[in-house]
Formats: C-alpha cells, sequence, structure tokens
C-alpha cells in the first residue's frame, strides 16, 4: 500500500472505502441493494487489515453512518458531507443548523471529532449564505470536532469561484481514467502544489467501469465506440479494469 501525509502530518492510506451502499442502493452495477450488516462487517474487517484507514460517507447516504458507528470500533477516521442548506434557512440561524447536524452525524458515527467534513452541495457556498456556513464550519474546527474542511464538487468552474474565497483543506471530486477534466484543466497540479488533499471519488464510474461488455446497460450502448477502445485498451495492456482504474 502507498501512504501519504496529510498537512496534519497524520499517515494515511492512498485508498479510502467509499460507503454510499452501506445506506443505500447505489452505483449503475449495483444489482444487490443495500449492503447488509454481516457484509459490512467483513468490509471493514478486510480494509483494516489491508491498512485502510479512512471512510467516506455522508448525512444524505441514508443508514451509512448509524451503520458505520455501529461496526467502526475504531479502526478507521471518518470523512463525512453536511446536507444541502434547507431552503428557507435564516442566515442567523446558519451556525445553529451546522452545529445541530454535525452533531448528529458525531452520535451516529459515535465519533468525537471526524478526519473531514465536506460541503456536499457546493452552491451552498455561492449565494449570500456562504459566508455563514463557512465560518460555522471553520469554527467548528477550531473547537477540534473537524480535522479538515473541504467541499465536494463536480465541475472545474466551482474551483474557479470557491477556491480563492474560502481557505479549505480537502477538495473531492470526480475523477477516473475516462473522467480527466480536473487534470487537463489544470486544477490537479494546482492543488498538489497548494498541498490540499485531493480526494478523487467515481474511480470505477458507479462501477461501469469494470462491468463487462454484455453486462453494461443498454443506455450507454450509444459510448460503444468509446467502451471498445477501453475494452481493447485492457486487452492490450494485458491487465484488469481494476487495475487500471486504480492504477490511474
Amino acid at each position: 500500500m502507498y501512504y501519504i501525509q496529510d498537512s496534519k502530518n497524520t499517515i494515511i492510506n492512498r485508498i479510502i472505502l467509499g460507503s454510499a451502499q452501506l445506506g443505500s442502493s447505489y452505483g449503475i452495477s449495483n444489482e444487490r441493494g443495500q449492503i447488509n450488516k454481516s457484509e459490512i462487517d467483513k468490509i471493514f474487517n478486510y480494509a483494516s487489515k489491508e491498512g485502510i484507514n479512512l471512510i467516506d460517507t455522508a448525512s444524505g447516504y441514508g443508514e451509512s453512518e448509524r451503520n458505520i458507528g455501529e461496526l467502526n470500533n475504531n479502526k478507521f477516521q471518518i470523512i463525512t458531507k453536511i446536507s444541502p442548506l434547507p431552503e428557507d434557512i435564516d442566515i442567523k440561524k446558519i451556525k445553529e443548523w451546522v452545529n445541530n447536524e454535525l452533531q448528529k452525524s458525531l452520535v451516529n458515527l459515535k465519533k468525537d471529532n471526524i478526519h473531514a467534513l465536506l460541503i456536499h452541495k457546493s452552491a451552498d457556498l455561492f449565494g449570500k449564505s456562504g459566508d455563514y456556513l463557512y465560518e460555522s464550519i471553520r469554527e467548528a474546527k477550531e473547537k477540534g470536532k473537524i480535522k479538515n474542511i473541504g467541499y465536494s464538487i463536480y465541475n472545474t468552474n466551482e474551483l474557479d469561484t470557491l477556491y480563492d474565497k474560502y481557505e479549505i483543506d480537502v477538495v473531492q471530486l470526480p475523477m477516473n481514467i475516462l473522467d480527466r477534466r480536473f487534470e487537463i484543466s489544470g486544477w490537479v497540479k494546482r492543488l498538489r502544489n497548494d498541498h490540499k488533499q485531493i480526494h478523487a471519488r467515481s474511480v470505477f464510474l458507479q462501477g461501469l467501469l469494470l462491468m463487462n461488455r454484455e453486462d453494461r446497460p443498454k443506455y450507454f450502448s450509444k459510448w460503444n465506440s468509446l467502451w471498445n477502445e477501453w475494452d481493447e485498451y485492457i486487452l492490450n495492456k494485458k491487465t484488469t479494469p481494476l487495475k487500471a482504474c486504480l492504477g490511474y
């Protein structure tokens, strides 16, 4: 395994365990639905044995936080995401809302503090409530409930808008062997140069990149020319889709 040292001198594994399926039926390739607690326990034991020490979750992932709290046994540090701001919230009550949401997550996770809290909907930082939201989370960090703060994004323009405005430790972004927008734009290089934690999600494109040709949903046949290239690449490299995705 490869390890890195973050800005707080914490040694972390470069593989983070995603947990959307621990609380919901997530993923294009998911035919089994939500993972039961017995399977979760097996996954946790295997991951811990292999040195993986971080789990990524969210308050919006169904029962994921609660299941993690029941089965974690302090094997893992936790990254979670705060829910989107209620549309009708009074900006003066944002701090109270943030504290309540964070406390609910900590109780569900059975943790006194977490490795990172991410803003799940970065658009919450765009409007007039953005400063209140950010300051509320920053204060929670200063109190020691959160070690790192950041946001989960989908497009490079979100970084264009937010990066210089709010000081963060972590950026979670979609990146895989087919989706290289953040690499091509130069953002990955800039984030690395600034010593930010980059958490790549969708490395398997919800499992789509790991599926056999005959198992891919018909909807994706419109990109058959791309899939042909992908399948040929795997064949020529004499590798597996899993190794290719993680290798990238």
